[in-house]
């Protein structure tokens, strides 16, 4: 049995009449070196350079080690080998791969595939959310709001890989989404094993260190922002203007202890695809309802503008014009 044998061979790229095989973690996939090196130069580089007498060799083809994963690596790959691949992906709003995409070509230098990337990904990363929501549901934003174990594992990867490939103009999404998970979710695979409660196969990935600090800190800083700007006609007794019933301040104060416990770590999005003006009728007061409205949309605003601030990132117009330097259009 050869080395190749101990392998596992792509289905799907695997062509008869490759020029060099890729191995990534136990599977290899032969390929095409001319399309590999005509979309980037460190592939091109790679395989100018003189390669050692002694090197694996398969069927006439050289066997190159990347250490890259099997998964992303062959997404990538697909997408270099038939670019239609990546508008599918952007059709079935495949974001684990696009994810993918963005790191590999990133790394391997492929530009023009980055920015394809990045412009698929900020559909759901979006810096102009309200203006979107104001004509699209909210559920057009699942990535935005993760409310299961796979969703919370996305939203980790998705702030890794932007924060990795430099892709700044996806990072507030992204930390948002962040910060949905629980902080002791979020923390936990950082300790040492004698320290956590329970160790499960599908524990989360780990969030990079600087976007860890960065949700933490941020975390707490929307929750009070969300609970004085945004819902504080409740958590923060005060008249109302042109309100005249006693009542009303009681019923408010009732919505934010429910809300208190329906969230009991503490966040509510207020971005989030959640009823919560609907929840405002029950005021019955029509200055509280009113007034409640006003202060929501004001500050939903405001939180949204500030939020790049918030997670330590220059604002969304900087962020704009960074993005445009990248790919040298300013």
């Amino acid at each position: 049995m050869t080395l190749m044998d101990s392998y596992t061979r792509s289905v799907e790229l695997w062509f008869p009449d490759g020029t060099v095989i890729l191995r990534a973690e136990e599977t290899h996939f032969r390929v095409y070196s001319g399309i590999l090196s005509l979309h980037s130069p460190i592939f091109r580089d790679l395989f100018t350079l003189p390669q050692p007498l002694d090197d694996e060799v398969y069927d006439g083809c050289p066997v190159v080690s990347l250490q890259d994963g099997a998964e992303e690596l062959g997404e990538f790959l697909k997408v270099l080998h038939r670019w239609s691949y990546l508008s599918n992906l952007f059709r079935d709003n495949n974001v684990p791969a696009l994810l993918c995409v963005l790191r590999m070509s990133t790394k391997y230098d492929v530009t023009k595939l980055r920015e394809s990337a990045i412009d698929a990904l900020r559909c759901h990363y979006p810096q102009d959310f309200l203006k979107r929501l104001s004509s699209s549901p909210p559920s057009t934003f699942p990535f935005l709001f993760p409310t299961s174990r796979a969703g919370a594992s996305l939203a980790i990867s998705a702030a890794n890989v932007a924060r990795e490939s430099n892709a700044t103009i996806l990072l507030p999404g992204a930390l948002l989404a962040c910060c949905s998970i629980n902080p002791s979710s979020l923390i936990e695979p950082w300790q040492p094993h004698p320290l956590r409660n329970h160790i499960h196969s599908d524990d989360l990935p780990g969030l990079a260190p600087q976007n860890l600090y960065t949700v933490l800190k941020a975390r707490n800083e929307i929750i009070l922002f969300t609970r004085r700007r945004i819902f504080g006609f409740a958590f923060i007794p005060r008249d109302i203007p042109d309100c005249h019933s006693p009542e009303c301040r009681k019923v408010r104060s009732e919505w934010a202890i429910k809300m208190d416990q329906e969230h009991p770590d503490g966040w509510i999005n207020p971005f989030s695809p959640g009823s919560f003006v609907s929840s405002f009728a029950r005021f019955g007061c029509v200055s509280c309802l009113e007034e409640a409205k006003r202060t929501f949309d004001i500050g939903r605003r405001e939180l949204w503008d500030a939020l790049p601030g918030i997670f330590g990132l220059p604002g969304w117009e900087r962020l704009e014009i960074l993005e445009a330097l990248d790919r040298g259009y300013l």
